[in-house]
């Protein structure tokens, strides 16, 4: 009967070391620094899983993607500054509509929307919104689209100036991806000089 107690006792010691260590852990793993203006510093979660900043000083924005998506190396820019990106649960790429003159955005978009095939099916649905403090048109697929494209949307934004690349002056931002991802893709949009 004494033999039981003693390893009884031992239970109960090596119960409270484990105990005091998962205290110990959580109460380190929930105490987080600050930074010079008293924010919270983010968990490694968090860094794992921010968003990956984007630049593209040709086309004169910048944004930020999930992480894990890599460029695709089809679609090169000016300079070799990459255009789209993929990764497993989705895609978004850049492109500028140019013109001779500057066109309306409702013009732009009908343009877009209705080259042969039409990327967005025969009758996209198109909004009207707002992006980056600027005129922007969300152009919706129709049950139509062609498959190659199948779920992709896109956002057309008015440029705050038009600008040159080469000899073509461009007045619009395309921003295009998939339906799920895209709009908080658009939400991180800046426009840069």
């Amino acid at each position: 009967m004494k033999k039981f107690g003693k390893d009884k006792n031992l239970f109960y010691i090596v119960l409270f070391f484990v105990g005091v260590i998962v205290v110990v852990f959580f109460v380190l793993n929930m105490r987080r620094g600050t930074d010079s203006e008293g924010n919270p510093e983010p968990s490694f979660a968090e860094i794992a899983s921010a968003p990956v900043p984007y630049t593209n000083p040709d086309f004169k924005v910048s944004l930020k993607y999930p992480q894990g998506w890599q460029p695709d190396l089809s679609k090169k820019g000016f300079r070799g500054n990459h255009l789209s990106f993929r990764g497993e649960d989705g895609y978004f790429g850049i492109d500028a509509i140019g013109a001779v003159a500057d066109i309306p955005i409702d013009q732009a978009v009908y343009d877009l929307a209705n080259v042969i095939p039409p990327p967005y099916g025969l009758t996209p649905t198109i909004a009207s919104t707002t992006v980056a403090g600027m005129e922007a048109r969300l152009i919706a697929p129709s049950s139509d689209q062609p498959p190659e494209r199948q779920g992709e949307v896109a956002i057309v934004v008015r440029y705050p100036e038009p600008f040159v690349i080469a000899t073509a002056t461009y007045f619009y931002l395309i921003l295009y991806g998939d339906r799920d991802n895209l709009q908080t893709i658009a939400d991180t949009l800046q426009f840069i000089n």
